[in-house]
């Protein structure tokens, strides 16, 4: 901790906040006021640095202590509920075994260090009123102890800890004892470093006046040794300040002398600085004309900007090394070209004179440079030098490009003959080289047509005029053999009015692969129909059969009225809740069957009403189930009404079916979302197992619940197709035990008149 004492309350808390574990001081006060102003902002730096603080009360009560630390600023109840404060008494601490014990005590404040670490906390901040030893003289010969003895304990341990003595009610004997075994004391708002402490070693062995003596002597020659120091660091002070002066009157001469240069330059384009040898180059002077680079000259004279910050990262590195191995040469000037970034970001290239100053022992000391904006120079230098390379090198890497390319370049004039082409060219069409070039363009694309240059650059202008040029031409190719094939050809216009460039792909496979994938595509939608239509077919002449089945059950059961033998009478039951479920599949499938087959209507649809009718269609069921249907305003929709309220009654009888053993409760909400209705059917039943949500709408596909169902699975497969057919999606959202969430998508209907 720092040795330095204050007398004011702000400087009492500075030393406080420097404060750290393993300090042991001592509070000597004779007021309440004297008591608090030192501890209770103690305990305030320990909370905001995450260490954990206690409070040992006698003197005061728990709650005048809690009182001043609410004044303070102290956030009492969250210290008090994280565990971070406990405010406790004396037989909480120092006399829970009944009588004071210095060996129990130091070893129960181990074991809160070592529980507050463990906790995640940085350290413990402790204060103890000690008027509680005042009961017994015993107490107080054993508190002396225990002060020594806390002095071992202190160097191992990230404790910190404020030991406070009432003056008015302790001897001057105790105290002096209680100022020996304390390293710091706090006194009238003062935190001194104690020079009086005296080491536990010494203080519990009983001391000879020999002892007393060194002890005297050491505690003399440690604060001359501190005055001392005190005194040299005064005197250092005292030269710095003298070298300042002198450093200040060098450069008042050397500012007199930049003044004169000043108004040479200050009109012109260049720009002068003074830069101290230095690492960074710090500047003295510059000119006001510096502002060109639009920064002040006051930001590099007060090394707000360092000269060096504002040469480019590019050219950094290499200025600085020059500038080394000139200044170690022995030359007085040198000249140098370097880009600098400006304030607005842009780079710009300087030329730099620059003349080396040195004192009279030979030693450089600065640097005086003449700097002026060369950018349009250099970027007409740079130019020259990439316009002549670009014709050195135009050919060959056109003859690199065309050679490596993957599609046949055929280079054409405005008359239609080949002035160049690619090897890929000469492979895909089997001609060589020489037998392309100067040969017109219909030789080797649409040979018959009438005007073959004509039809490609007819196809080149008409793409140009649609915003679309560079799109593919399809067109017919031939090869050498006379062989036609399909061709993929992409026109650029190289020099405009002049060249054409033609790249062209062979695309035989990819149009064929097509007319592949096409065919197989109509044959699926063939099968497809034609599976939906014997679906039909068998569902509907299945269903006179099934009523047939269960016309004569009704009469057998009439014919056996009397006296049946029992086990026909179970036998009938049988038979007539089979053929009821097989009713059952055939309607779910026929249904199924239709939701693909039937013509939709589309027109506008009020879902409100539209819900509203599901709704009173199911009212029993709901009312049976105690369920509360809860739906928001819904928007109009783009769809046929029966396809529709087949869904949303086919989403209800769901979340009926599939409710939980609380009040069900089933939501219905709506909005706008990239084009369409999203709309969402929210329930709180059962939910569906993650593992089953990929099955959901498969059809005839019963997922395990532990609601026992009628059905056949076929009522979210409806659903998903008639949605799927009114060009929207369905998706569902659920896990065990937590409801589900339906959501599909619907075209909103636009009221045409208002577009």
């Amino acid at each position: 901790m720092c040795g330095q004492s204050f007398s004011d309350r702000e400087d009492l808390l500075d030393t406080l906040q420097k404060l750290q574990p393993h300090d042991h001081l001592c509070l000597i006060y004779e007021t309440r006021e004297e008591q608090f102003n030192a501890v209770i902002p103690f305990i305030k730096v320990g909370l905001e640095r995450n260490e954990r603080c206690v409070y040992i009360a006698d003197e005061n009560t728990v709650e005048s202590v809690l009182d001043a630390m609410r004044g303070e600023g102290i956030n009492v109840r969250d210290a008090l509920d994280s565990g971070a404060l406990a405010v406790i008494t004396k037989q909480d601490a120092y006399l829970k075994q009944g009588h004071f014990d210095p060996d129990w005590m130091i070893n129960y404040l181990k074991n809160i260090t070592n529980e507050t670490l463990a906790q995640g906390y940085s350290a413990v901040r402790a204060t103890g009123e000690m008027t509680w030893a005042l009961g017994s003289e015993d107490g107080v010969d054993r508190l002396i102890e225990y002060e020594a003895k806390l002095n071992y304990f202190f160097p191992d341990y990230p404790l910190l800890a404020i030991c406070q003595y009432n003056k008015n009610r302790f001897s001057p004997e105790i105290i002096r004892n209680i100022i020996y075994t304390h390293p710091y004391v706090i006194v009238g708002g003062t935190v001194a470093r104690n020079y009086y402490f005296i080491p536990p070693d010494e203080f519990l062995k009983e001391e000879t006046q020999s002892q007393e003596v060194e002890r005297l002597l050491h505690n003399i020659v440690s604060r001359e040794q501190a005055e001392l120091k005190l005194k040299r660091a005064n005197e250092e002070l005292e030269t710095a300040y003298r070298l300042l002066e002198q450093d200040i009157g060098d450069r008042e001469q050397a500012y007199d002398t930049l003044q004169r240069e000043r108004a040479l330059f200050l009109g012109g384009p260049v720009v002068v600085f003074r830069w101290r040898a230095a690492e960074g180059w710090p500047v003295e002077y510059v000119s006001p004309n510096v502002f060109q680079f639009g920064y002040p000259a006051d930001d590099f004279i007060s090394g707000a900007v360092p000269y060096t910050k504002i040469v480019s990262e590019k050219d950094r590195e290499r200025v600085a090394r020059e500038v080394e191995e000139f200044s170690t040469a022995g030359v007085s000037s040198f000249e140098q070209e370097y880009r600098v970034v400006t304030y607005s970001g842009d780079e710009r290239w300087l030329y730099d004179y620059t003349i080396i100053e040195r004192d009279a022992k030979g030693a450089l000391t600065h640097y005086i440079g003449y700097v002026f904006d060369v950018t349009d120079r250099v970027k007409t230098q740079e130019e020259n030098r990439r316009v002549q390379q670009k014709i050195l090198d135009s050919q060959k890497e056109m003859a690199d490009v065309l050679e490596t390319i993957g599609e046949g370049v055929v280079v054409v004039d405005s008359e239609g003959k080949i002035t160049r082409v690619n090897r890929q060219a000469n492979a895909i069409w089997g001609y060589s080289e020489k037998e392309l070039l100067d040969a017109s363009i219909s030789l080797i694309v649409q040979p018959d047509a009438q005007d073959t240059q004509g039809r490609i650059f007819e196809d080149y202008w008409k793409a140009s005029a649609t915003g679309t040029r560079g799109e593919p031409i399809i067109i017919d190719g031939v090869r050498r053999d006379g062989a036609r094939f399909p061709l993929e050809l992409c026109v650029t216009e190289t020099k405009p009015g002049k060249l054409y460039t033609i790249a062209a792909r062979d695309i035989t496979n990819r149009v064929w692969n097509e007319r592949l994938i096409k065919e197989k595509i109509n044959e699926l939608e063939q099968m497809n129909r034609e599976l939906e239509e014997f679906q039909f077919l068998a569902s509907h002449d299945m269903q006179e059969p099934i009523r047939a089945i269960l016309n004569y059950t009704a009469l057998l059961k009439t014919d056996l009225a009397v006296d049946p033998p029992p086990k026909a009478t179970e036998d009938l039951k049988f038979i007539g809740e089979a053929a009821r479920r097989v009713k059952t599949l055939v309607d779910d499938v026929l249904s199924l069957s239709n939701a693909g087959r039937s013509t939709l209507q589309m027109n506008k649809v009020d879902l409100n009403t539209l819900l509203k009718g599901v709704i009173a269609g199911q009212s029993d069921r709901i009312k049976k189930a105690g369920a509360q249907v809860l739906v928001e305003d819904l928007p109009p929709a783009l769809g046929d009404p029966e396809a529709l309220w087949q869904v949303f009654a086919n989403l209800l009888e769901n979340a009926l079916n599939f409710r939980g053993a609380k009040t069900p409760v089933i939501k219905v909400s709506c909005v706008h979302q990239n084009g369409m209705l999203e709309i969402t059917f929210e329930d709180n039943g059962i939910g569906i197992d993650k593992r089953y949500l990929n099955q959901i709408f498969t059809p005839f596909k019963k997922i395990p619940a532990k609601t026992a169902h009628e059905g056949t699975g076929t009522g979210l497969t409806i659903c998903r197709k008639l949605i799927h057919r009114h060009g929207g999606a369905i998706r569902v959202e659920s896990e065990a035990g937590g409801g589900s969430k339906f959501i599909f998508t619907l075209k909103p209907w636009i009221d045409q008149e208002r577009g």
